[in-house]
């Protein structure tokens, strides 16, 4: 037999052979033959190496795709020249929110694009199209399935298909956190520029690397003048070594501290400030940085000891007001029964004052009550205390006044002070004053409400005596009344409760031992203090409205058990004891 081969090359490397065969005989190969071979050789190559590409063509647009589809936060999307979609990757719908099988086939222009950029973009493809205008990069706020916005970095890229058709795909990178990120970084600045409050920043060592406007205020340095200082340069001296201890120990173990400090200004001048420091790590958990916040806030403790002031002292005079006076009392009584002492309360009204605001007004008469306020205060020890209760009352706390009358001293030094004349405006004016004084210790048990009532009672006896004079008061006479009124009360109360009862005494006649009639009696029957007979209580009934409701109480009564001896046979007169008033 005979061959006839071809070598079929491609990339000028042997891939194979073609050839022909004659089996039977021997035959010399024409050349039209071999021209013949060679041609279906290269057929045959072409077709093989077409078959390869399309073959390597797919499995690389295979690569792709499946590139496209699952590479995570990069949305692509493809459209035809009219605009559908026609390519949708998982991203993309993480993005928009539409599902590949929701945005295949709709348009662009109503799936992502605003209304307002629908005409424009219409253009943009027009002319991408027809004369080759790429449409460029750049930012753009693209619509999500909720009709929420979303801003996006998109490109584009035109290409034709395999029909020679136009496709374009959009590369879309969500932008929400860098945008987020961007605020946050222009809201710091903002913030750090802006603040009222001081902010100062260090290194991890305490150097400072940067201070804002409001701080460079507060301290009175600039900013050239701190930076790379240590943060101690501002102490005032005023904090020991425990107080920096804690501040470090609190940074390190909780990563921020929080308190009142005192710190110096480059004027030497020592203010407060609230500050909070707070740790700010590297990667590995080292305090990278320090950052400080101060809030100067010498203003308000400066208005917090003005409204402390004002709250416990008379807005008028300075003195202290009944609020503070009570405490101190409360304060003298305490260290009297530690120390076994005496304390006197002395409450002063001043006599005629309203004929004074009545005749020269208002103005005149305050200006006459701080007049009387700074003699009273200059008349009593330093450990002594006066002060306005209102209008023209005052009250002093007279401590240690020793036994018996040892307060007496006192008290006519105030009054001495109330009745000097005084000129003002040219106005010649002399008032007096009516004083109560109560004691402490006493029999009962009292507290400052009680010593100060007290002498006001007294202050009264006082007035009613003559004025310009003092009068004690009268502990015995208290305790009396006291006891009337609370008498009173539980005969009220016995009354409701039904503790009274009526016990009826056979009237005899000595002569024939008959029984010709009976007198009601009234019984008490106190619950603490057992069966009481009239002499208990009927002093301090009688003269006071209890005594006609007790006496109604006592006919009713008596009548209606007269009505039911005489259902059971028995006809006796009572007789019952009533006011005369």
């Amino acid at each position: 037999h005979s061959t006839l081969a071809a070598p079929m090359r491609s990339n000028k490397r042997l891939s194979g052979f073609i050839g022909f065969d004659s089996v039977h005989a021997r035959r010399r190969w024409a050349d039209e033959e071999k021209a013949l071979l060679a041609l279906a050789g290269d057929a045959i190559r072409n077709a093989l190496e077409r078959r390869d590409a399309e073959r390597r063509l797919r499995q690389s647009e295979a690569r792709f795709r499946q590139l496209f589809e699952k590479i995570p936060n990069i949305s692509v999307q493809g459209y035809d020249a009219q605009r559908n979609v026609i390519f949708w990757n998982e991203a993309s719908t993480a993005l928009y929110g539409f599902s590949a099988e929701e945005a295949l086939g709709r348009r662009l222009d109503e799936l992502l694009i605003p209304p307002e950029m629908r005409a424009d973009l219409e253009v943009l493809h027009r002319d991408w199209i027809e004369k080759g205008v790429e449409i460029p990069a750049g930012e753009l706020n693209l619509l999500r399935k909720d009709g929420s916005s979303v801003p996006v970095f998109s490109s584009h890229v035109m290409q034709c298909n395999a029909d020679g058709e136009f496709e374009m795909y959009c590369i879309d990178i969500d932008l929400t956190e860098q945008r987020q990120a961007q605020a946050s970084q222009r809201l710091a600045a903002s913030v750090f520029s802006y603040a009222r409050e001081g902010i100062l920043i260090t290194d991890g060592q305490g150097l400072i690397v940067d201070a804002n406007e409001a701080y460079c205020r507060q301290c009175g340095y600039t900013r050239e003048e701190i930076l790379g200082h240590p943060a101690g340069m501002f102490q005032s001296g005023r904090h020991g070594a425990e107080f920096y201890a804690v501040m470090r120990r609190s940074l390190s173990e909780r990563g921020f501290w929080s308190g009142e400090i005192w710190n110096r200004r480059k004027s030497g001048e020592h203010y407060p400030a609230l500050l909070t420091i707070s740790a700010v790590p590297d990667a590995g958990g080292e305090a990278l940085r320090y950052v400080a916040l101060y809030a100067d806030i010498a203003a308000q403790k400066a208005h917090e000891a003005e409204l402390e002031f004002l709250a416990h002292h008379d807005a008028l005079t300075g003195l202290p007001n009944r609020a503070l006076l009570r405490d101190r009392l409360e304060q003298a009584i305490a260290q009297a029964r530690r120390r076994e002492q005496r304390v006197a309360v002395a409450y002063l009204d001043l006599d005629g004052f309203k004929l004074v605001n009545d005749q020269h007004g208002h103005a005149l008469g305050d200006r006459l009550l701080k007049q009387f306020a700074g003699g009273m205060r200059a008349a009593l020890r330093e450990g002594d205390t006066i002060a306005r209760l209102g209008g023209d009352e005052f009250a002093a706390v007279l401590v240690d006044v020793g036994e018996h009358g040892a307060f007496v001293p006192f008290v006519m030094r105030l009054l001495d002070v109330v009745s000097r004349p005084v000129d003002i405006d040219g106005v010649r004016l002399q008032l007096s004053a009516s004083i109560g004084v109560s004691l402490f210790p006493q029999p009962d048990v009292v507290d400052a409400d009680q010593l100060l009532r007290q002498a006001d009672q007294a202050m009264y006896q006082a007035k009613l005596a003559g004025k310009n004079r003092f009068c004690i008061f009268d502990t015995e006479l208290d305790r009396s009344v006291r006891g009337h009124h609370e008498t009173l009360a539980q005969v009220a109360a016995g009354l409701r409760r039904g503790e009274f009862e009526l016990f009826y005494q056979p009237k005899v006649n000595m002569r024939t031992g008959a029984v010709i009639g009976l007198e009601a009696l009234i019984r008490w029957h106190h619950p603490q203090r057992g069966l009481l007979s009239p002499g208990a209580f009927l002093a301090d009934v009688e003269a006071s409205p209890l005594a006609v409701e007790l006496g109604e109480w006592v006919i009713d009564t008596a009548l209606a058990q007269h009505v039911s001896w005489r259902e059971q046979g028995l006809d006796l007169p009572v007789s019952v004891n009533i006011s005369a008033e």
